[in-house]
């Protein structure tokens, strides 16, 4: 593939340049990680912004429309573009040109984007694309702020930064590439209520990070790393790796979301209670026993609501639960694998 681009400085393109090579497209979601490290080697990463070369603005232009926009076409796009400028320097159908050209050579490489479809005009049809299933979550850590290191977001300023606007924005766009997750954010926001987003972030990040080796023991972790690693259904692969991978963000996230509740629960939970020991002038620090109290309280709450969740959906829930099956029954099976193994290798000497 050649990396040299030519072309105008509007979307901050160097007149000649050759980039990092683009990465191979990811075929699982264990891939996605360092995929997205790639990208950002190539086009900037979340933090950069104010792009100015190297396609990281025609890049970030692109997604941002079709995050709002499914089914588009290069003139819509460059059209957005075109108005934005207020210019008449360059006309629309250069832009246009400019558009394509950067989807075709690097958006559909990368399957980010993906063509879906046609618009009819008169006498033609024109090519229309949207974003595939990671290009939804490219999109989620260009413009969400999620991090590829999970530890970055916590409650607190970091936690603030999150745009859970745009996250809700995009699950309105997409809800049929992720249907058990976006397609559910309807059933969050009745469980949790008006600030439901919160719940999300955390599964959601965990979609690009891989899971902490101290962690190995937590169900969350083991769950989301047999989804990520072990996880195959030659039913999803037919059409490419779109349908796996929709299914994996899916797993992961159920298998996390738990957590996501949690850190929510325990938000509100202290910030309840710090109010009330303000109110109160009761500034000491809380005993062991009201700690270990408390703590009970938000894991009550919290499996409650999990519950409930799960609840709203009796297939969600079949889904989930056969997965987690199918998760313990592989995980029994490495153990007999290993049993074996060591029975072949013990020696009463040793």
């Amino acid at each position: 593939m050649d990396n040299k681009i030519s072309k105008s400085t509007l979307f901050g393109l160097d007149k000649k340049f050759t980039a990092p090579k683009l990465p191979y497209p990811s075929e699982s979601l264990a891939e996605v990680e360092w995929m997205f490290k790639q990208l950002d080697l190539r086009y900037g990463n979340p933090s950069n912004e104010n792009p100015k070369k190297k396609g990281q603005k025609i890049l970030r232009f692109i997604l941002k429309h079709l995050s709002y926009y499914k089914q588009a076409t290069c003139e819509e796009i460059a059209e957005k573009q075109y108005d934005r400028k207020s210019s008449k320097s360059r006309k629309l159908k250069s832009i246009t040109d400019d558009v394509r050209e950067f989807i075709q050579n690097n958006l559909l490489w990368t399957q980010l984007v993906h063509e879906d479809g046609f618009k009819k005009v008169p006498k033609h049809k024109i090519q229309t694309y949207s974003l595939t299933p990671v290009g939804i979550l490219y999109a989620l850590y260009l413009f969400a702020n999620l991090r590829l290191d999970v530890r970055e977001i916590r409650v607190g300023e970091e936690y603030q930064k999150i745009d859970l606007k745009f996250i809700r924005s995009l699950s309105k766009t997409y809800p049929h590439v992720l249907p058990k997750v976006f397609g559910r954010f309807e059933i969050f926001e009745k469980v949790i209520g008006n600030e439901f987003e919160s719940i999300v972030t955390s599964p959601l990040t965990r979609m690009f990070t891989q899971p902490d080796p101290w962690s190995v023991a937590d169900p969350d972790v083991m769950l989301s790393e047999y989804a990520m690693y072990d996880f195959w259904s030659s039913e999803l692969t037919e059409n490419g790796p779109h349908d796996l991978i929709s299914e994996q963000i899916s797993l992961v996230f159920y298998a996390n979301l738990q957590s996501g509740i949690e850190d929510f629960v325990r938000s509100r939970y202290m910030d309840e209670w710090a109010r009330k020991q303000f109110q109160n002038n009761n500034l000491q620090q809380e005993s062991r026993e009201q700690s270990q109290e408390r703590y009970k309280e938000i894991e009550r709450i919290t499996k409650e609501k999990w519950i409930e969740i799960m609840d709203e959906d009796k297939k969600l829930k079949k889904w989930y639960h056969n997965f987690v099956k199918m998760a313990a029954m592989s995980k029994r099976k490495e153990l007999d694998i290993l049993k074996g193994y060591q029975k072949q290798v013990y020696s009463q000497n040793i």
